[in-house]
C-alpha cells in the first residue's frame, strides 16, 4: 500500500545526496595522527553522500614522505605530493603548506561541491577551500594558530610574518564559513578576534574518545610510576615535572626535538620513540600516573581524550587549560559509581561525534 510513495522517496534521497570534499592534509590512515576526518568520511558515505577525501603524502610527526602503497587506494581519495620539512617552525613548513593549498585549489576548482570541509590548520588549505566552487564551507577549528606557536618561544622574522599571514587568512575566511566547528569551548574567545558570528554558525564538536580504549576507573598499572605519550615539543614539555618524577621509572612515548633534553632530565625512564597507537595505549595502561604538561592553547587535544578513556590518575601541568581539567573531572565525579561505562559519556564518544559532525554538514544544504 506504500508502493506509490517509492518514487517520491527516491526523489527526496537523490535531492539530498551531497557531493562533499574533505580536506585532510596530514591526517590519513597511514599517519595515524587522528581519525576525525576518516570517521566523518565513513559516516557521510554511510548516509549515501558522494565523498572525496584529499590528503598529503607527508607525515608531519615523523617528518618523512609516506610511500604510495601505504596510502589508501580508494577511488574517492586524492593524494597531493608535498615537499617535506624538518622543523615545525620554519619557512620550509610554510612552503609545504603553500604547495598543498595551491595544488588543492588546482585539482579541485573544476568541480562544483555541495560542501567543502576543511580544518583551519594549515591556513593555506583554508584559503584554497574558500575559493573553490561550492555551495557551503564548513571549517573545523582544532588548533589556534598563530597563538599555539607562542609555546615555541620564537620571535624570528619568519614567525612574525607567519602570524600576520594567519591573521589575514582568518579574517578573509571565517566570516564566509557557513558552519564553524570548535573542538574546545574556550576557542570561542579566540574566534571572536575575527568578527561576530550569527546564531547557529558556530558549533562545539570535540575530538572525543574511542570506545575501544575505554576502561573502568583505576589507580593504574605497576610497571611504571608515570607515562607520557605525545610529541616531544615545546608545546608539551614534560620537564616541568622533573622535580617530582626525574628519579622515578617512567615510560615516555613519542619523538621530537626535545627528546635528548628529556633523556637527561628523566634518566630512570624508558624512551620508546614513536610507536603504533595500540602500543602507546598498552604502555600507558601499565603506568600508575599519566602526565599532562602545560599548554593553555591546546585545550582539548587528542591526548586529553585518550587519558580520559583510560581512567587513570593524571598529573596536570601548572598552566593546563581549564577545558582539559574539566574533562577529567567529569569522570572523577563518578568514581564511586560501579556502572562507570562508556554509555555514560556517549555524547563525547567518537562515533557519536562523527554522526553529529555529519548532521551539521547535511544541515548547511537542507
Amino acid at each position: 500500500q506504500f508502493r506509490h510513495l517509492i518514487p517520491h522517496l527516491q526523489h527526496y534521497i537523490i535531492r539530498f545526496k551531497m557531493k562533499v570534499l574533505i580536506v585532510s592534509p596530514f591526517e590519513n590512515a597511514a599517519t595515524g595522527r587522528g581519525d576525525r576526518n576518516i570517521r566523518l568520511e565513513r559516516e557521510l558515505i554511510k548516509r549515501g553522500h558522494d565523498v572525496t577525501f584529499v590528503t598529503g603524502n607527508f607525515d608531519h610527526a615523523k617528518k618523512v614522505s609516506i610511500p604510495k602503497n601505504d596510502l589508501s587506494q580508494n577511488t574517492g581519495h586524492l593524494v597531493i605530493h608535498l615537499p617535506g620539512y624538518r622543523s615545525n617552525v620554519s619557512l620550509a613548513r610554510m612552503w609545504c603548506h603553500l604547495v598543498f593549498g595551491f595544488k588543492l585549489w588546482f585539482r579541485c576548482i573544476l568541480t562544483r561541491w555541495d560542501v567543502v570541509v576543511v580544518s583551519s590548520v594549515p591556513p593555506d588549505a583554508l584559503l584554497a577551500a574558500r575559493f573553490l566552487r561550492k555551495n557551503a564551507l564548513v571549517v573545523d577549528v582544532r588548533d589556534i594558530w598563530p597563538d599555539a606557536i607562542k609555546t615555541y618561544g620564537q620571535t624570528s622574522l619568519s614567525v612574525r610574518v607567519f602570524t600576520l599571514f594567519c591573521d589575514l587568512i582568518y579574517r578573509l575566511t571565517f566570516k564566509r564559513a557557513d558552519r564553524i566547528m570548535l573542538v574546545a569551548p574556550g576557542f570561542r574567545h579566540w574566534l571572536s578576534h575575527y568578527g561576530k558570528f550569527r546564531h547557529g554558525q558556530v558549533k562545539f564538536v570535540p575530538l572525543g574518545f574511542r570506545r575501544e580504549d575505554f576502561r573502568p576507573l583505576s589507580n593504574g598499572g605497576d610497571d611504571a610510576e608515570f607515562c607520557y605519550a605525545g610529541g616531544a615539543t615545546p608545546q608539551f614539555d614534560i620537564r616541568e615535572f622533573a622535580d617530582e618524577f626525574a628519579n622515578r621509572r617512567g615510560f615516555i612515548v613519542g619523538s621530537g626535538p626535545l627528546i635528548a633534553d628529556w633523556q637527561k632530565s628523566f634518566p630512570e625512564s624508558s624512551f620508546f620513540g614513536p610507536v603504533p597507537r595500540a602500543e602507546a595505549i598498552r604502555l600507558m595502561s601499565k603506568s600508575k600516573t599519566l602526565l599532562f604538561p602545560s599548554n593553555p592553547f591546546a585545550q582539548l587535544p587528542n591526548k586529553a581524550f585518550d587519558y580520559f578513556a583510560l581512567g587513570y590518575p593524571v598529573v596536570f601541568g601548572e598552566n593546563c587549560a581549564r577545558d582539559t581539567k574539566s574533562l577529567f573531572a567529569l569522570r572523577l565525579r563518578h568514581r564511586e559509581h560501579v556502572s562507570d561505562d562508556w554509555t555514560r559519556y556517549q555524547i563525547i564518544e567518537k562515533e557519536a561525534i562523527a554522526k553529529r559532525a555529519a548532521s551539521i554538514i547535511e544541515e548547511v544544504c537542507s
